[in-house]
């Protein structure tokens, strides 16, 4: 390890934790309801930037005169939040980034609902500053996102590193922001050692 790191950032899905029992209810209130493919890309920004109580409030950012009941798609979404679970080592992980008196991070492109999982599996508290992208309005890969999380560490971007599964979001953007390494990690191996 790097003798001038003093902060790790994590990935959260992906990377820490993952939905064992995935309904895609976003992919699927889109195919429903018959959004066109902006419409859905907008609805993917707009989920991802941009916090909201119920899938309402996200469906008018798209189309403020759609009326159509999703009740069957927030209950999907909470079916979703509450199967994510930590990967195998992920806790003795962060324990061990702390043990190494390093900061850690965590920088994450989710919908509101899916900041549950945060505090449903413990996991705040090894956190010294936490990013979601729907808090921020800007979301992985652009570097603004990076550089909001190493101000809050107050740690310069290059004693940062960015650990990741995604090589575009984590490590490129990391990158993007002067971050000393973003690491791409295969979640099963990484996390099996």
């Amino acid at each position: 390890m790097n003798h001038q790191l003093e902060a790790i950032c994590f990935d959260l899905f992906g990377t820490l934790v993952y939905i064992s029992k995935p309904t895609n209810p976003y992919l699927k209130m889109s195919q429903d309801i018959g959004l066109s493919n902006t419409e859905n890309d907008n609805l993917k920004y707009h989920a991802l930037t941009q916090n909201f109580s119920h899938l309402q409030e996200l469906i008018k950012t798209i189309n403020p005169n759609l009326r159509v009941d999703l009740s069957e798609y927030e209950n999907m979404v909470e079916d979703e939040v509450a199967s994510i679970v930590c990967l195998p080592k992920t806790r003795q992980i962060l324990k061990e980034a702390k043990s190494k008196n390093l900061k850690i991070g965590l920088i994450s492109n989710l919908a509101t609902p899916y900041k549950k999982a945060i505090d449903n599996l413990q996991l705040s508290n090894f956190f010294d500053t936490i990013t979601f992208s729907c808090d921020c309005g800007l979301r992985k890969p652009n570097p603004k996102i990076f550089e909001q999380t190493a101000q809050k560490l107050n740690i310069s971007p290059n004693k940062i590193i960015m650990v990741g599964d995604k090589l575009k979001n984590d490590v490129q953007g990391a990158k993007d922001a002067n971050f000393s390494d973003g690491i791409l990690i295969d979640k099963f191996n990484f996390f099996s050692q």
